[in-house]
């Protein structure tokens, strides 16, 4: 499936009418975890993107996040 950053965008305002038409549903969780590309490139871009931000290092795992509200964002790569 392809689709454009607008497109993306609403289809998440799409799925924020329908939690917000349906509050007897239980929210499953308070993040997005976006598994990126694996490349120092990608994570150079992310990082510009979502500054400002934080930067984790678990293993073989680094992540950037961001909160918006109470939403947090965050994108995953394998360290290699």
């Amino acid at each position: 499936m392809t689709y454009n950053a607008t497109e993306y965008a609403k289809s998440l305002r799409d799925l924020a009418d329908w939690v917000e038409a349906n509050p007897e549903i239980v929210i499953p969780d308070d993040s997005i975890n976006v598994f990126a590309k694996d490349t120092k490139e990608e994570a150079a871009k992310v990082l510009r993107a979502l500054m400002p931000c934080k930067k984790d290092y678990s293993g073989d795992i680094f992540t950037l996040s961001r909160v918006f509200g109470h939403v947090r964002l965050k994108f995953l790569f394998m360290r290699r």
